[in-house]
């Protein structure tokens, strides 16, 4: 069971013959991926040309990376993208190792307490969908206690709505930031839980978009990889 998972590494992972199936959903938080620039660095996606990025690999924000080339009439190719975790990629572009780093969250609130400029969101780029997974063995094997991780998953997000200032404070804890930025954050996050057809669109966008630019192996039917405790 994960979690939280984004929808790009579901999509890879089920067209590499990996079987996650989606049990719930979580959120769809565009506005908390971005891609970061150095301090004193480049000013815009353009300016990334010949430039070292930093970032995990197969991932929502590897797919904002490329969207956000695409769009300025670039490849992947045009930039030397380096593969790291989201910890190392703000501490690589924090200290200039790099000249812009792809993070998401509380990564974004520090990037830019250090200086560090964002250069875009995911927000118009990608379908930024965070959703809990589970492998489909585990579902064939124990569905009931699928439906208890989904219903305590939905319990917990009534509770966060009905407490939200003490969620806020519990989340600012964690990520070692303010409860100002946390809230920042938590209203951009734009939580939910059951999965509706523009969300299975979505998926298949991103599949296509995927496939088209070399991220994934092969399509899947996506509808497959959603379960029915996620659209209920």
């Amino acid at each position: 069971v994960s979690e939280v998972m984004n929808t790009a590494s579901i999509l890879m992972g089920n067209g590499a013959g990996i079987p996650i199936r989606i049990a719930t959903g979580a959120a769809h938080p565009a506005d908390t991926f971005a891609i970061v620039a150095a301090k004193g660095g480049p000013k815009s996606i353009r300016e990334l040309k010949g430039k070292k990025v930093a970032g995990p690999r197969g991932t929502v924000l590897h797919q904002t990376l490329v969207a956000a080339l695409l769009r300025e009439g670039m490849t992947p190719e045009d930039v030397e993208f380096v593969p790291m975790g989201i910890p190392a990629a703000l501490a690589a572009v924090t200290s200039g190792n790099v000249s812009a780093a792809m993070v998401a969250a509380s990564a974004v609130i520090k990037a830019e307490a250090a200086g560090c400029q964002v250069l875009t969101t995911a927000k118009g780029l990608v379908n930024v969908n965070l959703v809990t997974t589970v492998r489909k063995s585990f579902y064939d094997d124990y569905p009931e206690a699928v439906e208890r991780i989904v219903a305590v998953q939905r319990e917990a997000l009534r509770w966060i709505r009905s407490h939200w200032n003490e969620a806020v404070w519990i989340g600012a804890k964690e990520h070692g930031i303010s409860f100002g930025e946390a809230g920042r954050l938590a209203s951009w996050s734009n939580y939910y839980d059951t999965l509706t057809e523009e969300d299975i669109k979505g998926l298949e966008a991103d599949q296509e978009f995927l496939v088209k630019n070399g991220m994934m192996i092969k399509p899947v039917n996506v509808r497959e990889i959603v379960l029915p405790t996620a659209l209920r």
